[in-house]
């Protein structure tokens, strides 16, 4: 489809419900991460900041990837600027949350059983986060903490 219309605007959204709906049913998440990297440049060109936000699950695909944490920590670090010049909430606390649970697993936080850090606040940043019904993110809060 988007060789078909060579639309760049189009690019973040297709490839981003491809490679988190369709992709991992037969590949491993590790193949759609430089995919995903090129979605979340491409809405950070074209002004999409709906689905820039969404980029958020490229740390999430980062964190389950098998890949060292202290450089899939590295890797974030740049999209929690990015989607905070965009003042992207959604994204903000997505990549928030990732972010710290990869601080957590580290072993760079005071209770790693609690995900409050550097990066996120599960007192001041979760009802945030509840409050907006951003429900992925509640999923990923919850199931990363066992609770």
């Amino acid at each position: 489809m988007l060789d078909k219309f060579n639309e760049k605007a189009l690019y973040c959204n297709v490839m981003k419900v491809y490679l988190t709906h369709i992709h991992p049913c037969k590949n491993h998440i590790k193949s759609a991460i430089e995919l995903l990297q090129l979605s979340i440049e491409s809405a950070a060109e074209t002004g999409n900041t709906e689905f820039l936000g969404y980029g958020g699950e490229c740390a999430m695909y980062l964190l389950f990837s098998g890949e060292n944490l202290e450089t899939v920590e590295q890797k974030v670090v740049p999209y929690v600027e990015l989607f905070e010049s965009f003042k992207q909430n959604l994204g903000i606390y997505y990549i928030k949350i990732a972010r710290q649970i990869i601080l957590n697993l580290m072993d760079k936080a005071t209770n790693p059983l609690v995900l409050t850090g550097e990066s996120f606040s599960e007192t001041t940043m979760l009802p945030i986060v509840v409050e907006a019904n951003w429900q992925m993110l509640i999923c990923c809060f919850y199931f990363t903490l066992g609770s």
